[in-house]
């Protein structure tokens, strides 16, 4: 039986994990959680306004925080909570 010390660094780990993962995006659902079509995903991405990582094998992530980044980056107006 392992220690709860070890056991809980596990599950630390184990969120930890999860929660990276969950903030990866595809190109199809980057473009659908910013409710933008691909084509104009790909625009923006060569404008230098949207951050993405491309990896040798030619495929394309985003982290959904910095999406998040972006809208607030181009907000206009009030926001009253």
């Amino acid at each position: 039986m392992k220690p709860m010390k070890e056991i809980a660094e596990i599950l630390h780990y184990t969120e930890t994990s999860n929660t990276h993962e969950e903030e990866v995006m595809t190109k199809t659902q980057a473009a659908g959680f910013m409710q933008v079509s691909k084509r104009t995903l790909d625009s923006h991405m060569k404008k230098g306004w949207i951050p993405f990582s491309k990896f040798p094998s030619g495929a394309i992530r985003f982290r959904r925080s910095q999406l998040v980044g972006c809208l607030d980056t181009y907000q206009h107006g009030r926001v009253s909570l």
